[in-house]
Order: structure tokens, then C-alpha cells, then sequence
């Protein structure tokens, strides 16, 4: 489960895009995620990634579970988080 999932596969992959005033609430599943931001690492070369994506004024309800991610950023770049609140 993921509120905003920036998974990618093959060799495209996302960038520029942006979120204002956005609110996730994560459930409480064991691996959940608020923001995922990863890309394919199986394509030679790297493959798809998330770049330049801007989240401004973001909040993430988390649940009390330890295996949480609010966040989670893998393969990415260049991304910009302005006045986020977990």
C-alpha cells in the first residue's frame, strides 16, 4: 500500500511532477508507505528513476507500527520536500 507511488519499470521514467497541500493517511499495514519514490534497478544502466518531483506542504499520517515508512526514497534524484509534516 502506498498513498503516492513512484515505482517505475523499464526504462521510462517520471519527472517534474508536483503536489501541494496534500494529506496521507497510511494504514496500519506492515510495509505501507506514504511517499514511495524507486525505480527499476533491473535495466542495465539504472533505468527508471523519479527526479525533480516537488511535494509542498505534505502530511503523512503514520500508524503506531515500527516497520513504517513515511517516506521512502530509492532510486531518485533531485527531489524537493518543502514544509513536510510525519
Amino acid at each position: 500500500m502506498r498513498g503516492i507511488n513512484g515505482i517505475h519499470s523499464g526504462a521510462a521514467g517520471s519527472i517534474h511532477y508536483r503536489f501541494r497541500n496534500t494529506g496521507i493517511w497510511k494504514p496500519g499495514a506492515v510495509g505501507a508507505m506514504g511517499i514511495c519514490l524507486n525505480g527499476d534497478r533491473s535495466v542495465p544502466g539504472g533505468g527508471a528513476n523519479c527526479c525533480f518531483w516537488v511535494f509542498d506542504n505534505t502530511a503523512i499520517a503514520l500508524s503506531n507500527l515500527v516497520a513504517d515508512y513515511g517516506i521512502y526514497l530509492g532510486q531518485c534524484d533531485s527531489n524537493l520536500f518543502i514544509g513536510t509534516h510525519l
